[in-house]
């Protein structure tokens, strides 16, 4: 009878053993499982930064560079309009030559605006100031001054504006073809600025991101 109990009491204890091990590793094993979910969860969580701070990166670029094909089309329009006033020259267009403080990357210091055109290519009203029209930014100075500007719409939608300005230099010799009398001229657009679309007074300001310039070099000639 003592055996038969100490066995009975052996199995108890042992059943109860089994249990308590079977207990903790379920426990173990459970503990893993929240530990794999939370490093789940932040792994997604610094993927979908990622993948944020990546579409942000890509959406400002892309409108960098969109702003950036409209200056360019901007600044080749505007050259066929400004070779032509060379090419065939009308006193009633007025040309001031002697602006200056432009963006660091010019290599000229003084450089041409219109003032006024006889068109209507050239306004100074900010109520006429639209997509393909130069407006002739006075500093309130009497007559033109070095800080006056031209300025064009690049995206009038959006409120995106440059700066339009030009140097016209000699190239060594009077005449590039027979009779006709050469010049070359470096057109210049600094981009972008950011206009309100309600300002009655047309304010620029630069973008955050700086100020880039296109030019163009083209030789425009004058018959003699």
């Amino acid at each position: 009878m003592t055996h038969c109990a100490d066995d009975m009491l052996g199995d108890d204890w042992m059943g109860k053993r089994s249990k308590l091990k079977r207990y903790r590793r379920t426990a173990v094993q459970r503990g893993i499982s929240l530990i794999e979910v939370m490093m789940g969860i932040v792994l997604l969580s610094l993927f979908v930064i990622g993948v944020a701070e990546f579409w942000a990166v890509f959406k400002g670029q892309l409108v960098q560079n969109t702003i950036r094909q409209q200056a360019v089309f901007v600044l080749h329009g505007q050259m066929e309009r400004i070779v032509a006033i060379y090419r065939q020259p009308d006193e009633s267009y007025q040309i001031y030559g002697l602006t200056t403080d432009y963006n660091a990357d010019h290599p000229d210091t003084s450089h041409s605006i219109l003032v006024d055109s006889p068109n209507g290519l050239v306004t100074s009203d900010r109520n006429d100031f639209a997509q393909g029209v130069i407006f002739f930014q006075d500093t309130g100075i009497f007559g033109p001054s070095s800080k006056d500007r031209n300025v064009v719409w690049i995206d009038q939608e959006h409120g995106v504006a440059g700066y339009l300005s030009w140097v016209l230099a000699g190239i060594g010799q009077a005449n590039c073809y027979p009779g006709v009398y050469c010049q070359e001229l470096k057109i210049y657009l600094d981009y972008p600025y950011w206009v309100e679309k309600n300002d009655m007074i047309l304010q620029l300001r630069p973008s955050p991101d700086g100020i880039d310039t296109l030019r163009i070099d083209t030789l425009v000639g004058q018959w003699s």
